[in-house]
Order: C-alpha cells, then sequence, then structure tokens
C-alpha cells in the first residue's frame, strides 16, 4: 500500500505528538504523585516534631567539671547522712530542669538569649528529695528560682530536723557560667538530650 508523502506526512506527525502528550501526561502524574506523597511527609514530620517537642522540657546541663565538683560535695554530705543506714541516694543524671512557665515552648537558642546570670545556692529538703537551689537572673533583671534534685530518700527520714542541719551546715556556692541548654525526653528511667547548644555566660 502507498501512501503519497502528503498523506503520510500528517499521520506520522500526529502520532509523535500523540505519544509526546502521553509522555508529558505520565510525567504529569508522577510528579503531582511524589508532591503528594512529599506534602504528607511535611505534615506528619511536623506534627511528630511538636509531639516530641511538648513531651520535652527545657533544661540546663553543667559543664563537665561542675557537674563532678557538685556530685563530690553532694556524695561526701549523703556519706554521713547514711552513717547508721542507707536511707538518701544520689541522684542522675544532674540537671537543671527549667520548670517556669516564661521557659515553655521556648527553644534552647531563645532561652540561651534570656540568661544573664545563675548560681547554685543553699539547700531544700523535703521527705522525699535534697534539691539544690538555682537563682536564675534574666535579662530583664528578674530572679527565678528552680532546683537540682540532687539526692532522693529511699524511705520517709525519721530525723528529717537533723539531716537539714548537716547539710546547712555545709553551704554549696556555685557560679554557672559555661553550660548547655537542651531539650530532656525523659521516659521510665532514661533521659534523652535534643536540640541541645552550649552557652557561656560573662
Amino acid at each position: 500500500l502507498y501512501l503519497p508523502p502528503e498523506i503520510l506526512t500528517p499521520i506520522i506527525i500526529k502520532s509523535i505528538n500523540k505519544k509526546i502528550a502521553i509522555i508529558k501526561i505520565k510525567k504529569i502524574y508522577f510528579f503531582s504523585r511524589g508532591l503528594v506523597f512529599f506534602s504528607i511527609f511535611l505534615i506528619l514530620h511536623f506534627f511528630l516534631e511538636k509531639y516530641y517537642i511538648e513531651a520535652m522540657e527545657p533544661a540546663l546541663i553543667l559543664n563537665p567539671n561542675q557537674t563532678l565538683e557538685l556530685i563530690k560535695k553532694t556524695k561526701d554530705l549523703i556519706k554521713n547522712v547514711n552513717k547508721s543506714g542507707v536511707i538518701l541516694a544520689p541522684f542522675y543524671p544532674i540537671y537543671i530542669p527549667l520548670s517556669n512557665s516564661l521557659f515553655i515552648d521556648k527553644t534552647p537558642a531563645e532561652i540561651k538569649k534570656m540568661l544573664e546570670s545563675i548560681l547554685i545556692n543553699g539547700w531544700d529538703i523535703s521527705e522525699s528529695s535534697l534539691d539544690l537551689l538555682v537563682h536564675i537572673k534574666l535579662i530583664n533583671k528578674s530572679v527565678i528560682t528552680e532546683k537540682i534534685t540532687a539526692a532522693a530518700f529511699l524511705q520517709t527520714p525519721q530525723n528529717l530536723k537533723i539531716i537539714k542541719d548537716i547539710f546547712e551546715q555545709n553551704t554549696f556556692n556555685m557560679q554557672v557560667r559555661i553550660f548547655r541548654i537542651c531539650n530532656l525526653k525523659k521516659e521510665n528511667h532514661t533521659v534523652e538530650v535534643w536540640n541541645d547548644i552550649w552557652c557561656k555566660l560573662k
């Protein structure tokens, strides 16, 4: 069968154009599909990240040298309390929880800009734990007091007044200048550090 060029050429061109159109439609389809999956991924990532942030709490972690100094000081006093029987056990890890509402929903970088000075000074002893008082001065000159849990009572102490006297006679003062700001994720008996940044105060 012979078809003259003036008839065959338009048929070939039409066929080529149809294939090109099909290829373009397929490309658009796969691109659209990929865009949908990418959008779903971003939405899931946003909600998961929001969930993890909400499940965390902001905190400060002392530099290794000051952490060691605090542990040694607390250990000696705990040993003195436990002379007649083990009732007080050291708490680990050592960190300063930022429980004040001013720090809630703030990133470590935002918290860093809020801080002027940090002083650990004084004990707070209850029937459940031994805490160190942390005085955090903000750049607006207000002072917030947080607590470091240094030790926990294994049982209700019968001689709490004597224990308080032991610690009150051994004052503890520490100016904190180099530390990490982070988000802590606590689950069962584990603590995970997230989004930590170093901070050095003047």
